[in-house]
């Protein structure tokens, strides 16, 4: 059955609104799955801020803010924080939070490079190993066949 756009967004409001879903789903006779569809195609439709505040955004739209806020004179600073729902100890703890996120990840990368020469030389003495050991191999089964081979002509 196919639904109004109206009505996927006004369930996904009462979602919102703190309403749980498995209710909802058997009120209105739709699966759970449905709703929780529609939720995110909303949020993805509507870059909206996260309904639990600025607590629940992700790092890249902590990120966006945080840039956005760079670019808006003081004078109307209060204003589009008071839009957006935010406080500017938010932008400071954020700048911090981001910092701390791009210093780790500088170290994961450095930590990754250094595993990966590791990997590669580990992978290269392995190889030398493999090599000798065939050799020794070889060697091994040429000394009994030269040993069978001379005491054949002493008999």
């Amino acid at each position: 059955m196919k639904y109004s756009q109206e009505f996927k967004e006004k369930i996904v409001q009462k979602v919102l609104s703190g309403r749980k879903v498995r209710d909802i789903a058997l009120e209105i006779n739709v699966s759970e799955w449905s709703i929780y569809d529609w939720i995110k195609k909303m949020r993805k439709a509507t870059p909206i801020l996260n309904p639990s505040g600025p607590r629940g955004l992700l790092l890249q739209e902590k990120h966006k803010l945080l840039l956005e806020s760079k670019v808006i004179p003081d004078v109307n600073l209060g204003e589009w924080l008071r839009k957006n729902g935010l406080h500017s100890d938010h932008l400071l703890k954020w700048e911090v939070e981001i910092s701390d996120a791009m210093n780790t990840n500088n170290r994961e990368k450095i930590e990754i490079k250094k595993l990966r020469k590791e990997n590669e030389y580990l992978k290269n003495e392995l190889q030398r190993k493999d090599r000798a050991l065939s050799e020794a191999a070889v060697l091994l089964t040429l000394k009994k066949k030269y040993s069978h081979l001379w005491e054949g002509e002493e008999k």
